[in-house]
C-alpha cells in the first residue's frame, strides 16, 4: 500500500476557480450539505465545515473582490481582471524575498513580470460559466479577444512557404485560438498592452473556452474547427518522418500558421493527454457539436 502525503500550496490561482465546475455539479447531486470539519485538525488553525454554496461564493469573492499586496498602497487588487490581471498570489508571507503576501506574473514579481498564461484564465472562465457568472466570464473573454498580433513572433513576408511550415512563426488572431503566453505589460516604465507572448496557439485553452467561442466568436470558431479537422504535415529537420501529418487537437498546440513543427514544446505523455481531453471540448459545442472530426 502506497501512502501520499498532501503539500499544501500557497500560491493561489484564477484557474483554481475550475473546482466551481466540480462544487456545482456535486451540490446538483447531494443538495447542499456541509462539508468539512467542525474544529481544526491537521494544518488548520480553523474550523473547515461549509455548505457547498458558501464555498462557491467564497471562491467567487476571492476573485472578484481582490486582495491588497503586502505593504503595498494601491488597495485591492483582482488578479482575474480585464485591468490588473495576474497569474496568482503568493500568500506564503515568508516564501521569497520578494514575494511575501504579493501579486505575481508567470514570469516574474509585480516590479518585473510581463506575462499571464492564457490555460490559467481558460481554467478560470471555465469555472466561472459553470457557476453561471456570464458577466464577468464575457468581459474577461471579450477583453481576450481584443490582443493584437506581436510583431517579434510574425513570419517576414519573403520567407516562403517551407520556411513558414519549419517554424512556429505567424500572425496571431485570438479569435483562432489564445496564444500560450499572453503579454499585458512592456515598456520602461512597464505599461499595459494586449498582444501575444509566444508563438504557439493553446489549442487546449480553446477547448476550455469553447462555450464561450461558441456563443461569442461563432463564424471564427466554425473555421477554426474546419481548420484543425485537416491533418496537417510535420517536417521534420534531416529526418525520414517528414511530412508525416498530424492531427492538431492530439498535439494541444500548434504553431500561430497552424502548423505542427518540430520545434513545437513537446509536453511529457501525461500533459499531451491532458491537453488533448480539453482541446476535444471544441466538439461539444455549436457549431456542428458531437459531429467529430472530419465533419464539414
Amino acid at each position: 500500500m502506497s501512502v501520499h502525503t498532501v503539500t499544501l500550496d500557497h500560491d493561489l490561482y484564477p484557474g483554481d476557480l475550475i473546482a466551481l465546475e466540480f462544487l456545482v455539479a456535486a451540490k446538483a447531486q447531494e443538495g447542499d450539505i456541509t462539508v468539512g470539519d467542525t474544529t481544526a485538525v491537521g494544518d488548520f488553525s480553523e474550523r473547515t465545515d461549509a455548505t457547498i454554496s458558501s464555498m462557491i461564493s467564497e471562491a467567487l469573492a476571492f476573485w472578484t473582490t481582490g486582495l491588497a499586496d503586502a505593504g503595498g498602497t494601491d488597495g485591492a487588487i483582482t488578479g482575474l481582471s480585464t485591468t490588473t490581471p495576474r497569474e496568482y498570489f503568493d500568500c506564503f508571507i515568508s516564501h521569497t524575498s520578494d514575494g511575501t503576501g504579493t501579486w505575481r506574473y508567470a514570469d516574474g514579481a509585480a516590479s518585473t513580470g510581463t506575462t499571464i498564461t492564457s490555460h490559467n484564465f481558460a481554467l478560470a472562465l471555465r469555472g466561472l460559466a459553470a457557476a453561471g457568472q456570464t458577466t464577468l466570464g464575457n468581459a474577461i473573454f471579450d477583453w481576450l479577444m481584443t490582443f493584437t498580433s506581436n510583431s517579434d513572433y510574425e513570419l517576414p513576408s519573403e520567407h516562403h512557404e517551407q520556411y513558414r511550415s519549419k517554424n512556429l512563426l505567424g500572425t496571431y488572431d485570438p479569435k483562432t485560438a489564445p496564444a500560450t503566453i499572453l503579454k499585458v505589460r512592456e515598456g520602461s516604465p512597464l505599461a499595459a498592452t494586449k498582444k501575444n507572448g509566444s508563438a504557439v496557439y493553446a489549442l487546449h485553452a480553446l477547448g476550455l473556452l469553447a462555450s464561450y467561442y461558441s456563443s461569442r466568436q461563432r463564424a471564427s470558431f466554425d473555421t477554426t474547427k474546419n481548420t484543425l479537422n485537416d491533418p496537417k504535415a510535420k517536417r521534420w529537420e534531416n529526418s525520414e518522418r517528414d511530412n508525416e501529418r498530424l492531427f492538431l487537437p492530439l498535439q494541444g498546440e500548434c504553431g500561430l500558421s497552424m502548423q505542427p513543427s518540430y520545434e513545437t514544446p513537446v509536453p511529457k505523455s501525461r500533459k499531451r493527454a491532458e491537453y488533448a481531453a480539453q482541446t476535444g471540448c471544441i466538439y461539444r459545442h455549436e457549431p456542428k457539436a458531437f459531429l467529430g472530426r472530419g465533419t464539414r
